[in-house]
């Protein structure tokens, strides 16, 4: 693994891509509401979804924005992107080939 000093503010949130509101786990946050206080403290949100369920719309709520959305079918994929992502993240960049987005 790729280890250097990253000066942003970054979280990344690795999910199953859906929220859970069925009531049966416990009551849920709305996604917006969950977001948005790192968004004010000016952490940047990479949403990183694992498998094949993923809800674009509940994504795009949790990410600071859409290219910072990534999509892998399994959770042995992260290995192949982490160090990308990383260096993506702290440049404040995203073009990584074969990732979807």
């Amino acid at each position: 693994m790729f280890h250097f000093r990253c000066l942003n503010k970054v979280a990344f949130l690795v999910t199953d891509g859906v929220q859970t509101t069925n009531g049966k786990i416990g009551p849920h946050v709305p996604l917006a509401n969950a977001s948005q206080p790192l968004k004010d403290k000016g952490v940047e949100i990479w949403a990183i979804s694992v498998g094949k369920l993923a809800n674009n719309t509940d994504l795009e709520v949790l990410a600071s924005d859409p290219e910072k959305i990534i999509l892998v079918p399994e959770f042995e994929d992260l290995t192949h992107i982490s160090d990308v992502v990383q260096i993506a993240a702290c440049e404040g960049i995203f073009n990584i080939n074969g990732v979807q987005k």
